[in-house]
Formats: C-alpha cells, sequence, structure tokens
C-alpha cells in the first residue's frame, strides 16, 4: 500500500521557529509507526530547482523517513500525479490538493486528522484478515 505525502505544512510547518525546519512531529510519527508496512510518496507542489530538492532529501535525513521517490508538480494539482503512482490516499494540507485527489479517486485528508487514518486503517487490517481466516 502506498500513500502520498506533501511537505510544506504537513510534514514541515512553514512558519519560520529560528531553525532550518519546523517539523509537524505527529505526521512524521504517524509515517514511521504507525504505517511501517506502507510506501509512501512525497508529493509536493515545490518547483522541482536544486535547492528545493536538497532542503527536502535534507529534511527526510534528518528526521529518518525514506519515501519511494520524491515528485515535484510545480504548482500543477496532484491528482493525476497521484492515479498514476497508484497512490491509497493523501495526506495534504491544501484543500485544492485534496480535492484534485478525490476527483481522482484517491481518498484525501488534511494532516490534522491522522486519527482518522489510523483508525481506518486499523478497521481494514483487522477485516483483511478476518478474511483470510474465512477463506
Amino acid at each position: 500500500m502506498a500513500i502520498a505525502v506533501d511537505f510544506d505544512d504537513t510534514l514541515n510547518k512553514q512558519e519560520y521557529n529560528g531553525e532550518k525546519y519546523n517539523p509537524k512531529l505527529d505526521v512524521i510519527e504517524f509515517l514511521k509507526s504507525n504505517n511501517k508496512d506502507d510506501d509512501f510518496f512525497l508529493v509536493t507542489a515545490r518547483k522541482g530547482t536544486e535547492s528545493n530538492i536538497s532542503f527536502i532529501k535534507e529534511f527526510m535525513i534528518q528526521y529518518g523517513l525514506d519515501p519511494v521517490s520524491i515528485h515535484f508538480t510545480d504548482r500543477d494539482l496532484k491528482g493525476p500525479l497521484l492515479k498514476r503512482l497508484n497512490a491509497l490516499y493523501l495526506i495534504d494540507d491544501n484543500e485544492k490538493q485534496r480535492q484534485s485527489s478525490i476527483d481522482h479517486g484517491i481518498d484525501a485528508y488534511h494532516p490534522d486528522d491522522i486519527g482518522s487514518i489510523y483508525d481506518e486503517n486499523v478497521r481494514k487490517a483487522f477485516f483483511k484478515s478476518l478474511l483470510k481466516k474465512i477463506s
């Protein structure tokens, strides 16, 4: 199962705190612990400049995250890319990006709703294991 995760205001808060990064630790912890078996793509609307690539890769290393790949949409809507990536769902703070994902048949969640994502994954895993026992 592969999920897609945004960068700005999803993994890293935009407001300056005096440090190079201002991580959203709850989202990072969610990716590290609740989704151990899930692959994730980092999908950002940023432009794919060398400085953006470097900044994001350094963030990933510093916080122990290992996305399958990093995608820059250069401000385009993410839905078409998410469809090509076969993403299960998107975590993104931007309403237009979440709607684009939904319009392409992919569930989308705000990062503040991580608890509901975890609950849904637990339910899906439970029913999947139940079906295996029955068959």
